[in-house]
């Protein structure tokens, strides 16, 4: 009798090692990238348009000068910033469970007035940063998307300010049995940033 439940166990286990092993490869053939762009013109100045873009301690989902859909909030990290780069922790509700991630935030001011601004997720490539950010801030870092890149340019354009965006992103496994709905993440989350910049 207990013969039997140890080489029941021992298939089980097997068979638990297999599902992972086949899970691993399908979340590796199910990769996939998506790329939205947005244009959207104000009567604002770039730099107003900036102040909105970088005021992190005012948007959120709800309650907020600003909306980020999902997002309960934004840090801006003291450590190694610099004039014109610095890093962010963002923490962004889910059903599943609660998304935690450090971006590097780049900004550019170009001779005419505009801006180019970047902001990275950090991913796998930067194990060695994610623990020291993490270790210096105690915050952890989860983030629900393999690679994660928002690419922001403003520029002057007649009487008016014209804002580019483009969001690039990564997704594996089981986030790819719905791309369509992540697309749509996408194009809310950069609706609201234009809302926020207004007409």
């Amino acid at each position: 009798m207990h013969g039997m439940k140890l080489k029941q166990g021992r298939s089980l286990g097997s068979r638990w090692r297999e599902f992972a092993a086949v899970s691993l490869l399908c979340s590796n053939a199910w990769a996939d990238t998506h790329y939205v762009t947005g244009t959207h013109q104000t009567r604002k100045s770039p730099e107003d348009v900036w102040d909105i873009l970088a005021a992190y301690s005012k948007t959120c989902a709800r309650g907020c000068k600003y909306e980020r859909p999902n997002l309960v909030r934004v840090e801006k990290l003291d450590y190694l910033a610099t004039e014109g780069s610095w890093y962010t922790w963002s923490l962004v509700a889910n059903p599943l469970r609660d998304v935690t991630y450090f971006s590097r935030v780049t900004v550019r001011w170009d001779d005419e007035g505009g801006f180019t601004s970047d902001t990275l997720q950090l991913d796998e490539s930067h194990q060695t940063l994610i623990a020291q950010l993490s270790k210096k801030t105690g915050r952890p870092h989860r983030p629900a998307f393999d690679t994660a890149n928002t690419t922001t340019t403003v520029f002057l354009e007649g009487r008016k300010t014209s804002v580019h965006q483009t969001v690039k992103l990564t997704t594996s496994g089981v986030l790819d049995l719905w791309p369509g709905k992540v697309d749509n993440g996408i194009r809310e989350y950069m609706s609201a940033t234009f809302r926020n910049i207004g007409p």
